[in-house]
């Protein structure tokens, strides 16, 4: 018993909880529209969209240099939704395009290289939850999308360690397609960047 009490200290320091907030770059494809029945063609160009990400992390030190961090995020992105068909012998394409805010489980495996500075990657969970762009007849984008996204991000971060205030870089690509059966193609790309700060370091 003695033993498993003086052992606490050295186990809390093993374990750091956080915040995290930054912004995402969300990378969208350029688009051709085009309606044979009438003959007429646009583009929906490339389009950067920066929004907002935030939320909160653990990290827990495996065994020598290697790390596990979930990580519990509000994630704000973007899609282009691309859907085409043929209908009587013509042809169609058209792009559904909006604003999307997800819930994000991205779990790390993290590996020192040196003190402070973290290179991971892991597997990514996202659910879309929420839109703020309400169309007036047709759907929404949400309702095109399905209920869970599958991807993978990498990430190198870099923290301070005697203040406990970091900076990170991370890239994410999805890894399936996020509209549903019949309702078009679209994968989650985006870049994210932002600021760390150990909470636990106060207690």
């Amino acid at each position: 018993m003695l033993g498993i009490i003086c052992s606490l200290p050295c186990a809390f320091a093993q374990q750091e909880f956080g915040l995290k907030v930054g912004a995402n770059l969300n990378f969208n494809k350029t688009y051709e529209m085009y309606d044979s029945f009438s003959g007429r063609t646009s583009t929906v160009g490339p389009q950067t969209v920066a929004r907002f990400m935030g939320g909160i992390y653990g990290s827990f030190k495996i065994s020598g240099k290697l790390y596990v961090q979930p990580e519990l995020l509000y994630s704000q992105q973007y899609h282009r939704i691309e859907k085409s068909g043929e209908v009587d012998g013509g042809y169609w394409r058209s792009v559904r395009s909006g604003k999307v805010d997800y819930l994000s489980i991205p779990v790390f495996l993290q590996y020192e290289a040196i003190e402070g500075l973290k290179i991971a990657a892991g597997p990514l969970l996202g659910f879309p939850i929420y839109t703020p762009e309400r169309k007036d007849g047709g759907l929404m984008i949400l309702e095109y999308m399905r209920v869970m996204d599958i991807g993978a991000t990498a990430e190198i971060g870099y923290q301070i360690r005697g203040v406990g205030l970091g900076a990170f870089v991370r890239y994410s690509e999805g890894l399936t397609n996020v509209a549903k059966k019949d309702m078009g193609h679209d994968k989650n790309q985006f870049l994210s960047f932002g600021l760390s700060y150990a909470v636990s370091r106060l207690f």
